[in-house]
């Protein structure tokens, strides 16, 4: 099993680093798929984030959840939909606006959508279909907030489902990936799991 461990910012002169913005802290086990999701966040948004792994059940007796936990100012955040809103609390109201319409969007199809297909169930692949076709009508052309939301639709062709059919997410997702911040974010996760 894992040990408790801490991976702090691995370079803090970074140029999204600002001593002057917040600090935050998560608390989740190394496997845990909303972490990619939460790290590319923080680094989207230039924050300091200190990241310690725990076992899943210190996370189960100590907050009833596997996590994420986010801790920032004194405020304890259990899941990755309250975490990301508590971190984009200092968007400006259009950006904020579109994260909230994005968590929405994903909590009522898309997640459901990948679990689906996960478990294989029958029609999944055409349910994740009908979602992406949303997606792909979401798409920005400029970086967003609901971009950190596709995080997990770029695992999509290791379950089966090509892109290619969406080429403006599929596009869309490739410049996420080339992004320093998700590169940064790549690193983080390498080391978390290393």
């Amino acid at each position: 099993m894992y040990s408790d461990r801490s991976i702090a910012d691995p370079d803090p002169n970074c140029q999204c680093f600002d001593m002057e913005k917040r600090h935050l802290h998560i608390e989740t086990t190394a496997l845990c798929p909303r972490v990619p999701v939460l790290l590319f966040a923080a680094e989207e948004l230039g924050l300091a984030v200190e990241l310690t792994v725990r076992p899943t059940g210190y996370l189960l007796q100590q907050y009833d959840s596997v996590g994420p936990i986010l801790h920032d100012e004194g405020k304890t955040l259990v899941g990755l939909d309250d975490a990301l809103l508590e971190m984009g609390r200092d968007l400006n109201d259009r950006e904020y606006e579109e994260l909230v319409a994005a968590i929405g969007f994903h909590v009522k199809a898309v997640r459901p959508a990948l679990l689906a297909l996960v478990r294989r169930e029958p029609q999944a692949l055409a349910r994740m279909e009908r979602c992406l076709d949303e997606v792909d009508a979401r798409v920005h052309d400029e970086p967003s907030p609901a971009d950190w939301l596709e995080i997990p639709l770029m695992k999509l062709p290791s379950l089966g489902v090509s892109l290619s059919a969406w080429p403006r997410l599929e596009m869309h997702t490739d410049q996420i990936a080339h992004r320093a911040t998700w590169q940064r974010t790549v690193s983080r996760l390498a080391q978390l799991r290393g």
